[in-house]
């Protein structure tokens, strides 16, 4: 993890670091192209998905949500950052984002 750049946002009296962290894209594997579905399955799906983003963006405005948390348990996050040094929270303690 990587210090791209220090930010005053407008509102707040103090600076904001923003980082950056470092994954390879090419190791995931693909997933299987999925059969077409009827407009009937396709607008569930699609209704479905909204109604997951939307309780992930409640989510996050509740600030209940550590990015952190997902470097350990997101699979497709630990497999691309299998090649790099792991971010551990002794490092996120010691930048401040801990």
């Amino acid at each position: 993890m990587r210090t791209i750049d220090i930010v005053n946002v407008k509102g707040s009296p103090d600076p904001l670091r923003l980082y950056t962290v470092d994954v390879e894209y090419n190791h995931l594997e693909l997933e299987p192209a999925k059969p077409k579905h009827s407009m009937k399955e396709s607008k569930i799906q699609r209704v479905r998905a909204r109604m997951r983003r939307d309780d992930l963006r409640q989510i996050c405005f509740n600030q209940e949500f550590n990015v952190y948390e997902l470097y350990e348990t997101d699979r497709d996050l630990i497999e691309m950052r299998e090649m790099f040094t792991p971010v551990s929270s002794d490092i996120l303690t010691l930048v401040g984002v801990l």
